[in-house]
């Protein structure tokens, strides 16, 4: 079976239509994917970067906010401490109160 040079100038321009096509095709899946690469990249930079700054700036913010808390901590046991001495106080002299009046009603 005999090809005329006009069918086999379609089947050639059909097939070359195809590959444009898919060339194209490929090309936006290339540029898709150099721009999805891109975002990602960035977006591991900036985890990068900001892991640095929490392994480089945060241990002094850290120290500092431990040393914040520590104060607290030892303003609260203070507290507590003027407390427990308060109740103590408090209650050495209600339960004394308490003698002298059990004394004076006995008679002693």
């Amino acid at each position: 079976m005999e090809i005329s040079n006009n069918d086999l100038a379609r089947i050639l321009g059909r097939m070359e239509g195809k590959i444009d096509e898919q060339v194209n095709t490929s090309k936006r899946l290339e540029d898709g994917l150099a721009s999805l690469d891109k975002k990602v990249m960035g977006r591991l930079d900036e985890h990068d970067e900001r892991l640095r700054e929490l392994e480089v700036a945060n241990p002094k913010l850290l120290a500092e906010t431990v040393k914040d808390h520590a104060e607290r901590i030892q303003a609260l046991e203070k507290g507590a401490a003027k407390a427990g001495v308060l109740s103590g106080i408090g209650s050495s002299v209600v339960i004394a109160a308490i003698i002298e009046v059990t004394k004076n009603k006995l008679g002693l």
